[in-house]
């Protein structure tokens, strides 16, 4: 019986012995509290009963200046959520995790509280500030680079509009019908680009847009450009809520404004009512983007006609299938896949 106590008793020396080293020499703080608690139960402020050599490196407080005193003893500025999150872990049982900031210590920290009986509990930490400090760094370059974009958006629209306006000021003063009209077309073109570098201002996201409110802007503007006096349209407009990146939001907006401003122009010569389409929406991995009209067709300067390059520009742009109807009318289809943007491209090749 005796050397069965004495293989206890040294067995038990040697697991507090290997638990102790563990504990002297881990890399994360460690704490060992006591909570009190007022009268009506509420938690108050802590004891602390034991720390290891890495609290003290972390903390900077020393073991033989903090043990069997209290928290608002040893740093009297602590804020209150210490005592209130550690307060429910010890009453409670309930572990928890948390990311923290302590103004008495000047450090944040990451930490793993639990409670081993009733009324106490323990904790397991490591220092994050240099870890949020990085953060914070990248957060605000970021903040800066976005503020940089917005300010480049707002500045591009600006001299857009400045560009529209002096071209809307030399058309009116043309006399001659041809030139007016071309400088009428180049307008909207220009318009179009505009109404993107508007969207991305007054959305303060710089990578991607809402097709659907781009598009209506775009037709909008066709319609108080190009549509004839007295004429009524008929639009059908079914745009899905997609967002697409800049890179292909562009291309697309300026094939809208191609075509639809040529169905206005030239579709119902002679006519007082006439219908207009447009659809976009996902087909599989890619879009469709659809225009349509019940017109006469569109005339072109030729099938080497500016408009007609200027489509097929796009098209190969938006590395898109294009088929052309003219049976009833006219019908675009464009079918194609989100444009990647120029980093991402770089990245593919380079892997």
């Amino acid at each position: 019986m005796g050397i069965e106590l004495s293989d206890a008793y040294n067995s038990l020396n040697k697991s507090e012995t290997k638990y102790r080293q563990l504990f002297e020499n881990m890399n994360s703080g460690f704490a060992y509290h006591k909570i009190i608690t007022d009268k009506t139960g509420k938690p108050d402020d802590y004891l602390f009963l034991d720390i290891n050599p890495a609290f003290e490196k972390l903390t900077g407080l020393e073991k033989a200046t903090i043990i069997n005193r209290t928290l608002y003893e040893v740093l009297p500025g602590s804020e209150k959520y210490w005592v209130e999150e550690y307060g429910k872990v010890a009453l409670s049982g309930k572990p928890v995790e948390l990311k923290n900031y302590s103004k008495a210590l000047n450090k944040h920290y990451s930490v793993k509280a639990f409670s081993p009986e009733l009324g106490y509990f323990a904790v397991t930490f490591n220092d994050i500030t240099e870890e949020r400090q990085a953060e914070e760094k990248l957060r605000s370059s970021l903040e800066e680079k976005e503020i940089l974009l917005a300010e480049i958006h707002h500045r591009v629209k600006n001299n857009l509009q400045i560009i529209s306006s002096m071209i809307g000021m030399q058309s009116y003063f043309t006399n001659h019908k041809e030139t007016r009209k071309n400088l009428e077309t180049i307008n909207s073109r220009i318009q179009t680009m505009g109404i993107l570098h508007q969207k991305m201002y007054q959305s303060e996201n710089f990578k991607n847009i809402n097709v659907k409110a781009y598009l209506q802007d775009i037709i909008s503007q066709l319609q108080i450009n190009y549509a004839p006096k007295n004429f009524q349209l008929e639009l059908n407009f079914n745009v899905k809520d997609i967002v697409l990146n800049l890179e292909t939001a562009m291309p697309c907006g300026m094939l809208v404004n191609e075509i639809i401003s040529n169905s206005l122009i030239h579709g119902f010569r002679n006519r007082d009512k006439g219908m207009i389409g447009l659809e976009f929406y996902r087909s599989g991995k890619g879009f469709h983007l659809r225009i349509y009209d019940n017109g006469i067709g569109l005339e072109w300067s030729g099938p080497g006609g500016l408009g007609t390059e200027i489509i097929k520009t796009l098209t190969r742009q938006l590395n898109a299938n294009c088929f052309l109807s003219r049976n009833r009318g006219t019908s675009y289809l464009f079918h194609f896949k989100m444009l990647e943007k120029e980093k991402e491209r770089w990245k593919r090749k380079e892997s």
